[in-house]
């Protein structure tokens, strides 16, 4: 078994690659274990900020009820069976909260009598929580306003309270308090408080309400609990009917299940794209071991023709391949594990799980890959050419085409997110990565052409270069366009994610804009709706940092018998103020014409175009009206759905008017300003209100990920990149090497060899970057906002800072590896008959 101890040496002599193949197997299992677990807790942590930043009305189910004043204990126990077995283990926190009517003050004011537990959303400033009969603990508003303190007594409707506690929220925002004002600051329309009682003590009120406010477990919620959540919802919907005799309505308020809505469709959409550049780091990985392999099987041929002369069998020289190369991947991949270790004890998050099953997956794919690409060769190595260059070359690309079309055409045709439980495609999720690796696919199809064409445009010159080396690379085209293609997917993942980056930034405005419409967005209940909201909009207009309130109508309507939603707001202001919403200047001018503006899904579902009229029935106003579409778009303010009308205010009350009707009045405030808006909103709000603000409808904590997580994973991808252009060179370099002398001999210098050397490694590098570049772009124009459409629709752009400071980079390493090629052919040139062969 002398061989053995043959092969032995050989590796020690291979030694620098096979310790690359152990770095790219390192890279691979580190950088994709921290990846996958950053990403995955950045997207847990996103969700979890979009609920977090939701308006508490959008963060929170309500089931309220009124409160049985002769069993509250039978009526607790029945509500809490009804949550239990609806809610079932689902990750909620469920508070409850009894709230009486308005109670009199002898000096003709009102009090609110609340009863809650004391818990961590509660301060206690002084004294104590009531526990008796008679005691109560005021909030530092109602205190301020009352003008009392531990140890007072208050005389109400039901009683004297003596004051034992004052407390404040931690959180007024909180949804646990559904935007009550009395919470803010102690007073609403209703009167002072809250007073928190003993919960006997508000069996003497005439009437109470009771709620049971359910939230999502902040420490528990991520996308995998959602679909649980909304499940849970629905059957407590569906068991309402069961609470109580039916003499007491029970509703169930809250839009929690379109945040986590908004939360499934950010997330899908953010792994579809994060998937691109981990999805390119594979493959140019896959393709760095292969060329790493044909390395370590042309360097080992003559070893192994001496092994199978000693007595070597093709079995044993194969088990020794894979000894080889299972060694160098274990090593990496432990080396990696070690790395990944040690980032995890300075917070960098890492799991144990996804370490391992990376390093497996790593040590098993460089292993195979090492063993198809380095096996052991008893004859040169020969690339296909001609036919069957095409032919190896399609049949791996055609699957890959026909795969890639069906995943584009779904995502086109389906969107990535369709809704319900099992929202995601995986198809249409498939596609962006999908098709930038067919693009450059197809692209390296094009090399050995292009070559073959240059040579032939070269050949009309005189001397032998740039024709001979053209020439010679166009014979090789399949190692080069090797080296074109781990260099293009290396900028391909730079051009993605700096299109994802700009591209999800100006979809997510588009959503918010959509949506809020001002810098904040007042929306009222109409049990809350105030009965002088104009008054009302000129006190808000009146706070510090506020520019200005405009009063708007959002309401329900049919249009030729569909369903639309209708808003109307002053024309002027809309299209001053609302990004992206253009108006025609038409529309307003002429007072006997109710000009309207239209979404272009309503657009084609009633086969409306511009100048078309139609009858609109509005909730509210008696008679149909008469309209003209002057304007179809995408989009209209207050993100009403995409059936959506909308008119200009003074237009509406002029042909309402004109039918005999009297005009609808405003439900909502859009106000413009600067600084913490919904602070200052809502301390001027005395009735509950919900505040619409960006952050509160941004996906932006889980969208703001995807950006991250891509430039890192392109930056990977293009180091490796680099290793694998290296690779390539050296294998070219090698097969080059007899036409050295024939090139001096012809009267090419040294150093002109050199110069022709550097000129060609450094133009490989930038076409393999332009190409990659175009591809990684074209797939993401294309796709990108096919996939961020469930989000809202954007024009596809393109950061370019990150872009300029990456190609600078590029360009550094290029000229430093063109100067190493040079030198190294420089030298062979000036020594040729060291060179075997000659």
């Amino acid at each position: 078994m002398g061989w053995w101890r043959l092969s032995a040496r050989r590796a020690r002599r291979q030694a620098s690659l096979l310790l690359a193949v152990a770095a790219v197997t390192a890279l691979v299992t580190g950088g994709l274990s921290v990846v996958l677990a950053v990403g995955d807790d950045a997207l847990r942590d996103g969700a979890r900020g979009i609920v977090a930043a939701a308006t508490p009305q959008a963060a929170a189910v309500r089931l309220e009820t009124a409160y049985d004043l002769d069993d509250p204990d039978g009526q607790t126990a029945e509500v809490d069976a009804v949550l239990a077995g609806a809610l079932r283990d689902a990750p909620v926190r469920v508070d409850r909260t009894v709230t009486a009517l308005p109670v009199p003050l002898p000096d003709g004011r009102s009090v609110v009598l609340t009863w809650f537990p004391a818990d961590h959303e509660v301060r206690v400033l002084s004294g104590a929580w009531p526990v008796d009969a008679g005691q109560t603990a005021v909030s530092t508003g109602a205190a301020e306003r009352l003008d009392v303190a531990v140890g007072d007594r208050i005389a109400t409707g039901v009683g004297d309270l003596d004051v034992v506690g004052v407390w404040e929220a931690r959180d007024v925002h909180s949804a646990r308090w559904n935007a009550d004002p009395l919470i803010r600051r102690g007073e609403s329309a209703e009167g002072l408080g809250p007073l928190v009682v003993a919960e006997p003590v508000l069996a003497d009120v005439a009437r109470a309400d009771v709620s049971w406010t359910i939230r999502p477990e902040p420490s528990a919620l991520s996308v995998a609990t959602v679909p649980g959540l909304l499940l849970a919802f629905e059957r407590l919907r569906a068991a309402i009917p069961d609470i109580g005799d039916g003499s007491d309505a029970v509703t169930l308020d809250g839009a929690l299940d379109g945040t986590l809505d908004r939360v499934v469709r950010a997330d899908a959409t953010a792994r579809a794209l994060a998937a691109v550049p981990i999805t390119l780091l594979l493959v140019v990985c896959t393709l760095v071991l292969a060329l790493l392999g044909r390395e370590l099987g042309a360097a080992r041929a003559p070893d192994t023709v001496l092994m199978r002369s000693r007595g070597a069998s093709a079995r044993a020289l194969t088990a020794v391949v894979g000894v080889e190369a299972l060694a160098a991947a274990a090593v990496g991949a432990a080396v990696g594990a070690a790395v990944v270790a040690g980032s995890s004890a300075l917070g960098v998050p890492a799991r144990v799980d996804t370490v391992i099953v990376v390093a497996g997956a790593a040590v098993a794919g460089a292993t195979s890959t090492l063993l198809v690409a380095g096996r052991p060769r008893w004859e040169p190595a020969r690339e296909p050419s001609g036919r069957a260059a095409v032919l190896a070359d399609l049949g791996v690309l055609l699957p890959l085409v026909a795969v890639t079309v069906l995943a584009v055409a779904q995502l086109h045709s389906g969107g990535l997110v369709h809704g319900g439980l099992d929202a995601v495609d995986p198809l249409a999720a498939g596609a962006p990565s999908l098709l930038v690796v067919a693009l450059l696919l197809i692209a390296r199809i094009f090399v050995g052409p292009v070559l073959g064409a240059a040579a032939l445009v070269a050949a009309r010159g005189r001397g032998l270069l740039p024709v001979y080396p053209l020439r010679q690379l166009a014979r090789r085209a399949r190692s080069v366009s090797a080296g074109l293609l781990v260099i293009a997917l290396g900028a391909a993942g730079i051009l993605f994610a700096a299109t994802v980056q700009r591209t999800v930034a100006a979809s997510d405005a588009r959503a918010v804009s959509a949506v809020v419409v001002a810098d904040a967005r007042v929306r009222f209940a109409p049990r809350d709706l105030p009965d002088d909201l104009t008054g009302l909009a000129e006190a808000i207009g009146g706070s510090d940092g506020v520019d200005a309130v405009l009063p708007a109508l959002v309401s329900e309507g049919d249009l030729g018998g569909s369903p639309v939603d209708v808003v109307a707001a002053d024309v002027d202001s809309v299209a001053r103020r609302a990004p992206g919403f253009a108006l025609p200047d038409r529309v307003g001018d002429d007072p006997a014409r109710l000009d309207a503006v239209i979404t272009d899904d309503l657009a084609r579902r009633a086969a409306l175009r511009v100048g078309d009229s139609a009858h609109l029935a509005m909730r509210g106003v008696p008679p149909e009206l008469p309209l003209e579409v002057a304007a179809v778009v995408a989009d209209i303010p207050a993100g009403v759905g995409p059936d959506g009308v909308f008119l200009d205010r003074a237009d509406l009350d002029a042909a309402v008017e004109a039918a005999g009707a009297t005009p609808p009045g405003d439900d909502e405030l859009w106000v413009h300003g600067h600084g913490p808006l919904e602070d200052t909103v809502s301390a001027a709000l005395p009735v509950r209100a919900e505040v619409v603000t960006p952050t509160a409808v941004s996906d932006g904590p889980v969208l703001g990920a995807v950006a991250g997580l891509s430039w890192a994973t392109a930056a990977a991808t293009g180091v490796v990149g680099m290793l694998g252009f290296i690779a390539v060179l050296a294998a070219l370099a090698r097969a080059r090497a007899p036409e050295v002398l024939p090139l001096r001999v012809a009267g090419a210098s040294p150093r002109l060899q050199g110069r022709s050397r550097f000129v060609e490694t450094v133009g490989l590098a930038a076409l393999g970057g332009v190409t990659g570049a175009a591809g990684g772009v074209a797939a993401a124009v294309f796709t990108v906002p096919l996939a961020t459409a469930s989000i809202a629709r954007a024009a596809p752009g393109v950061e370019w800072p990150p872009v300029a400071w990456a190609a600078l980079a590029g360009a550094a390493v290029a000229l430093a590896i063109g100067g190493a090629a040079a030198r190294a052919v420089q030298r062979l040139a000036s020594a040729p008959s060291r060179r075997e062969g000659l």
